[in-house]
């Protein structure tokens, strides 16, 4: 059995995530990668910010940051780009309860998963993208047409 497989990123269809409401919550270094370079390839993107610094540079970056519950509740796709430390209780706080079934959370990190500082709601799909490589270096390859080694994998397919 083929454990891995390599993707040319060129050939990968984006047409799954067309039509799709995606929210990257937390505006990082991961965040702001993610949330530029699928707004770039044409997805409609949310992006889910509290106050502070990030919040200001995804305004500098033309996104209009909403509170983390409100672009949970909007999104069907969503990236928790958040800081791991504090991922299990920012996501029972802002996150859980406005989950609903049929929507996939992505982790940039497989630790909250792995220690279960996580549990989504039956219904709701947890997988795995985790480019390897630092935000700002993800986004320079991006915008030269490339782009660096990912791990994707699934933790709970609930939507089938």
């Amino acid at each position: 059995m083929e454990r891995f497989q390599f993707l040319d990123i060129s050939q990968l269809d984006g047409s799954a995530l067309a039509g799709l409401q995606v929210a990257v919550l937390g505006y990082g270094n991961q965040g702001r990668t993610h949330a530029l370079n699928l707004r770039d390839s044409g997805l409609d993107v949310i992006v889910g910010q509290r106050d502070g610094k990030g919040y200001e540079l995804a305004i500098e970056d033309g996104f209009t940051p909403q509170p983390l519950e409100q672009a949970t509740a909007a999104a069907d796709v969503l990236m928790l780009a958040l800081p791991d430390v504090a991922l299990g209780e920012i996501f029972t706080r802002s996150i859980k309860d406005f989950l609903r079934p049929e929507q996939t959370l992505l982790l940039a990190h497989g630790f909250a998963a792995v220690y279960g500082l996580i549990k989504p709601p039956e219904g709701v799909d947890l997988a795995l993208v985790a480019p390897k490589g630092a935000g700002a270096g993800i986004r320079a390859l991006y915008q030269q047409g490339q782009g660096v080694p990912a791990l994707l994998a699934v933790h709970q397919d609930a939507t089938g």
